[in-house]
């Protein structure tokens, strides 16, 4: 055997070993730095703007909002309710903090992850007392606007998409296109509805009702935060609600939100709530460790990127939606 051959041995074995030492490491961060469902139970702090003694929270809320999205490579492309109510759980905890903010850019999401998050800041507004603001970028559409119903004071950039209140539950009647294919579906089920929403026929008239009943509750709870968190009545917000979407200026003029501005004005917002000037203004993030280390080298050798709204849809198969989406 060659020397060059006995090189290019003893770099791969290396680079085995590495790896196998690099799976063992991060398995034992894994378990020491997450909870059961993989979210991390403390996080690091990073300085957003330098300020006083006096310190607010900037959390964001990015890209679709799912209640668990860990085993994706999402980066800025989705925001887990898990992660969210783990943030907030250690915002409770610091007795440093004088106000909150939320940056949302948003079309939304699941309905259950958008209702856990929008509970977890009612909790800590009524726990702790801390000012809430919210900060609306490029979209702050349906789900983004549901959480956001819990804010003291909402700022939105003008020009911001907002709005899209409603419900939406979607599926595919794929059966057309099996019968050309000579695919046929052969279904064993315990009940009549068992199979309802089945993509391999049409849907009948009862299985469609059964369905629009479910979307209509989902929309009473909507119509409900929202007149809670905007004083409106709910006649008022339904008259708004019919899923179109607004522009920030048109939200202003109809109530939705309070004021036009940015995220640095969102900011000041909180601390004139709060009553403290010049702030430092502090981020949570995912605490740097060789499990991260060793989780984006990996997505980096394997050319993956953020997933779109609708690779989400198909890693998370949607059921009743808070979600404004052109696809």
């Amino acid at each position: 055997m060659s020397r060059k051959t006995w090189i290019w041995l003893t770099v791969a074995s290396a680079v085995v070993l590495v790896l196998l030492i690099g799976g063992a490491i991060v398995a034992v961060m894994n378990v020491s730095s997450t909870s059961g469902g993989g979210v991390a139970t403390r996080w690091e702090e990073h300085v957003v703007k330098e300020g006083g003694t006096d310190r607010i929270l900037l959390l964001n809320v990015d890209g679709m909002i799912m209640s668990s999205i860990t085993g994706t490579t999402l980066g800025a492309a989705g925001t887990s309710s898990d992660e969210m109510r783990a943030k907030l759980d250690q915002a409770m905890k610091d007795k440093t903090l004088k106000g909150i903010v939320v940056h949302v850019n948003s079309p939304g999401g699941d309905v259950v992850a958008s209702d856990e998050i929008y509970r977890k800041l009612v909790q800590v507004k009524e726990d702790t007392g801390l000012p809430l603001v919210f900060s609306f970028g490029s979209t702050a559409a349906s789900g983004g606007y549901y959480i956001a119903a819990a804010a003291d004071q909402i700022v939105s950039n003008p020009m911001t998409i907002t709005g899209s209140i409603g419900v939406i539950m979607s599926s595919y009647n794929y059966s057309e296109l099996a019968d050309k294919a000579g695919v046929r579906e052969v279904i064993i089920k315990s009940g009549e509805m068992k199979d309802m929403g089945s993509g391999m026929r049409d849907m009948t008239d009862e299985e469609r009702d059964i369905f629009q009943t479910v979307v209509d509750e989902s929309y009473g709870r909507f119509v409900e935060v929202v007149s809670t968190g905007r004083g409106m009545s709910e006649d008022r917000v339904r008259d708004l609600a019919d899923g179109r979407i607004y522009t920030g200026q048109q939200a202003k003029e109809l109530g939705l939100v309070d004021q036009l501005g940015t995220l640095e004005d969102a900011i000041q917002t909180a601390e004139e709530l709060a009553g403290v000037t010049d702030a430092t203004v502090v981020s949570y993030s995912e605490p740097f460790n060789l499990s991260s280390l060793f989780r984006m080298t990996a997505e980096q050798l394997a050319g993956r990127k953020p997933l779109s709204v609708a690779e989400l849809l198909e890693v998370n198969p949607p059921g009743l939606m808070y979600l404004y989406t052109t696809d």
